[in-house]
């Protein structure tokens, strides 16, 4: 999945692709494990840098966020 994702970034970036908003990409360590110290601690400690109307990630971030 970071894989796909990071190809996905690159080629949006590549192609200059004109969006109507920002995309953010944060690859964390931890997500099989509840992402205590990654998703959670980003959006507990950083809430500003990655505020956001839409979620795409894995079923096991996303159901523990």
């Amino acid at each position: 999945m970071v894989a796909m994702s990071a190809c996905v970034m690159a080629l949006l970036r590549q192609h200059d692709v004109a969006l109507g908003r920002d995309v953010i990409f944060a690859a964390v360590a931890d997500e099989e494990t509840g992402s205590s110290k990654g998703a959670h601690f980003l959006v507990s400690e950083h809430p500003d840098l990655v505020r956001a109307d839409t979620l795409s990630g894995s079923s096991a971030a996303s159901r523990n966020m």
